[in-house]
């Protein structure tokens, strides 16, 4: 890495620690995270995962990851592209300010056009608290099974409540139903 790219990154993430304080996360030398959220709407929050690269700031773009469950397609796309074009726009600079900002931006307008997906929309939706990443998951519509069985030796035995919950499907994935029993001996 050149030492002027080294000097530049060092500078920028001072500047992101006093601006963003504790929302901006050190995960390694090279590695940070901050979570964007819009006014007045903690959870549709925007976790943007940033990899300093060698050549970033003077000859490239850093890498950089979106993690946020809530956002779909168009609006994912309008923000990656969004992103591109603040990179070209401002070629040789440091970006990541920009980018928090540009996001920031279109989160909020995403959110106040109702630009949505249908999920999202939906009232039934729970919103979870997993550490400090608020994760928007559909209400798990549970269902219970409950029956008696006759044993072997003739004697009735019950067996436990059995809760289960439905496939969740986030973007392209498909996460397996869940069963849960409360056991007594």
């Amino acid at each position: 890495m050149t030492e002027t790219n080294f000097e530049r990154q060092k500078e920028e993430i001072e500047a992101l620690t006093s601006i963003y304080g504790d929302d901006w996360l050190m995960i390694s030398d090279h590695e940070y995270n901050i979570h964007i959220t819009p006014e007045n709407d903690q959870s549709h929050g925007v976790n943007l995962e940033i990899i300093f690269t060698d050549s970033y700031p003077k000859d490239g773009p850093p890498n950089y990851q979106i993690s946020a469950p809530w956002l779909k397609g168009e609006s994912r796309q309008k923000i990656e592209n969004a992103l591109n074009d603040v990179y070209l726009e401002n070629l040789g600079e440091s970006l990541i300010y920009l980018w928090v900002e540009k996001i920031r931006e279109l989160v909020q307008e995403t959110l106040e056009t109702g630009n949505k997906s249908p999920s999202e929309n939906d009232s039934s939706d729970e919103e979870f608290c997993l550490g400090d990443e608020d994760i928007r998951l559909a209400q798990l519509e549970l269902t219970s099974t409950e029956s008696i069985e006759q044993a072997d030796d003739g004697s009735d035995w019950e067996c436990p409540v059995i809760t289960s919950g439905e496939v969740l499907v986030d973007r392209n994935s498909r996460f397996c139903r869940s069963h849960c029993s409360s056991i007594t001996c």
